[in-house]
């Protein structure tokens, strides 16, 4: 079963949405990728960004992105929970020979298994604190102290180091579907980028980033 998860994620290709950085007149546009910084994305709004005080912003998870992985964890429990419950022993299929099938409870477990990374990921905080002036990333680099040094591999990035807000499109598809996923990345003055969030929602992704830009006082390069 894991194989053929594995098998159908590879089915999925991600293209970028061509596009031409001279637009924007600055030599670091031009060296910086306009790729995807970030595999996959998702196909609805994930994100918004909130400005709680004016020294702090947050991109905090959406409703919608909770119940979607609510939705893998309650149908994997409900599989678990069917399978190992005699009332419901009947509507198990039978395997193969004196076996009982496994099926059931494998994919409960898989379904189980990706609905708590789901909620997991999407209540992993994400903020720009111009006091400490720190952007942070995940439960790790929440836990850095303030004035911390920049170090990608935490997810801790100086607010001085950020030179502008990229914005691009790409198009994720497989054999039978596709939508578009809409990456906000920082690119930082070394030309090093980092994904802040990656979602379908075009309209909420522009605007978040015309908010983070005029908060953080830096350009923003949108190619969607």
């Amino acid at each position: 079963m894991l194989d053929q998860i594995k098998k159908a994620i590879k089915k999925w290709s991600i293209d970028a949405v061509a596009f031409d950085p001279a637009k924007f007149d600055d030599e670091l546009a031009n060296r910086v990728s306009w790729g995807p910084a970030k595999s996959g994305g998702a196909s609805f709004k994930t994100h918004r960004l909130v400005i709680e005080e004016p020294f702090l912003a947050q991109f905090k998870t959406t409703i919608g992105h909770l119940v979607f992985g609510f939705i893998f964890l309650l149908v994997g429990l409900g599989l678990v929970f069917v399978y190992f419950d005699p009332t419901f022993g009947g509507l198990i299929p039978k395997g193969l020979g004196s076996g009982v099938s496994w099926v059931p409870i494998v994919v409960g477990v898989v379904f189980t298994t990706v609905g708590a990374g789901i909620i997991y990921s999407a209540l992993s905080p994400i903020s720009f604190d111009k006091r400490q002036g720190v952007f942070r990333k995940g439960r790790k680099a929440a836990d850095v102290m303030a004035h911390a040094e920049t170090d990608l591999t935490t997810g801790v990035v100086q607010l001085s180091e950020i030179h502008a807000i990229q914005l691009i499109a790409e198009r994720c598809r497989s054999k039978d579907s596709s939508y578009m996923s809409y990456e906000l990345n920082l690119v930082l003055t070394t030309g090093k980028r980092i994904n802040v969030v990656d979602h379908g929602g075009q309209h909420q992704i522009r605007e978040d980033a015309k908010r983070l830009g005029q908060f953080l006082e830096v350009p923003v390069w949108d190619a969607t």
